[in-house]
């Protein structure tokens, strides 16, 4: 993840440091997941990077632990000179809503995460109404999307096959040195090709699960705010979309 991070992302970079030719180039990292810095000298030895180490900052990814009030006033420096950051969209909000000054010199912020929801739930950068949070400069806000749909693709349909099969049954009688006596949840399975499953939500992500899906010859269903164009059903992906999301949970 860290080195797609890297190569996938930051091609846009040239373009938008030279927009910004007025400002100093440095990359700077404030995340909980580690190896980013390395992925992107690795990428580009001559790129200026900062990473920034705080115990404020724990936990990783989703489950980040982050109290802004505990930052050392030399990483509060460093991210008030901060023009190009990389980092989660939680530590951004959490940080701005501390100190709605932290990030002044911001230019463009890089998140690490496809989904950046806490931003705007937070800081209320979409609704255009005034926010005691709202950061005084404006910045450009990038989001890491096209790289998640496989790994968590993966995930779902192990998960699934994990159910049906009675994996945790099969588990637990390795652990209680039982044979089969877990007959009734592992032979009871249906085979994925009967199935029917219902994405909630059809982006990058959720067409990269269908799409899984469908090599298992499950029936799929996308559910949406609003229907596509007819040019998304081309692929087969998916086979019917509905904005309706009781037809969406019923047939799954």
């Amino acid at each position: 993840r860290n080195s797609q991070l890297a190569t996938r992302q930051f091609p846009t970079a040239t373009t938008i440091m030279a927009e910004q030719a007025d400002i100093a180039h440095v990359v700077t990292i404030f995340t909980s997941i580690k190896g980013i810095a390395q992925s992107l000298r690795d990428a580009d030895p001559n790129l200026p990077v900062q990473s920034i180490e705080d115990d404020a900052l724990a936990g990783y990814g989703g489950t980040v632990d982050f109290d802004p009030s505990s930052l050392r006033p030399e990483t509060l420096a460093a991210l008030r000179r901060a023009t190009i950051l990389i980092s989660e969209p939680a530590v951004v909000a959490r940080l701005l809503e501390y100190d709605a000054s932290a990030l002044e010199s911001l230019r463009w912020c890089q998140s690490t995460y496809a989904g950046v929801d806490p931003l705007f739930d937070n800081v209320s950068l979409s609704n255009g109404q005034d926010c005691p949070h709202r950061p005084k400069s404006k910045w450009t806000l990038t989001r890491f999307a096209g790289c998640f749909g496989p790994p968590i693709a993966e995930w779902c349909l192990a998960r699934i096959i994990g159910h049906e099969r009675g994996f945790e049954a099969s588990a637990e009688d390795q652990r209680t040195r039982l044979w089969a006596s877990s007959k009734d949840a592992i032979l009871g399975y249906r085979y994925l090709s009967s199935l029917t499953l219902s994405v909630l939500g059809c982006g990058d992500i959720g067409r990269c699960i269908a799409r899984s899906a469908k090599a298992f010859g499950m029936r799929t269903i996308g559910f949406g705010r609003t229907l596509p164009k007819d040019s998304d059903f081309e692929d087969g992906i998916i086979d019917e979309y509905t904005t309706d999301l009781d037809v969406a949970l019923r047939s799954a």
